[in-house]
């Protein structure tokens, strides 16, 4: 819960290398990490940068989608627009079929 936090410090005072440590923290339990509050306050840039890696562990691409949608509509007058970009990141051929037509098709 404290990398999100130890992260933006990292950013404000251009600590390169406990931004690195941090992302790949993130990285490693995007699972966990992605539910927390504070997650939500990550701007789109480092949104894109996070959900982008190759590095990324996640139990199901589901995951990277739901974290997605639930940023942008956590300030969804703003961040509605970086939608279309994010989206590509998704890694669609790793999503169930079932789980395209029933939940991503009605956000897209």
């Amino acid at each position: 819960m404290n990398c999100l936090h130890y992260r933006q410090l990292g950013i404000l005072y251009s600590l390169n290398d406990l931004v690195s440590e941090c992302d790949r923290y993130i990285w490693k339990n995007f699972d966990q990490v992605s539910t927390q509050e504070k997650f939500l306050d990550i701007d789109k840039v480092e949104m894109e940068k996070l959900i982008s890696s190759d590095e990324l562990v996640i139990e199901s691409e589901e995951v990277v989608f739901e974290c997605l949608v639930g940023w942008v509509k956590h300030d969804l007058q703003t961040r509605k627009q970086y939608f279309p970009t994010l989206f590509k990141h998704i890694r669609l051929q790793y999503v169930e079929i079932d789980y395209l037509s029933k939940n991503i098709r009605k956000e897209v």
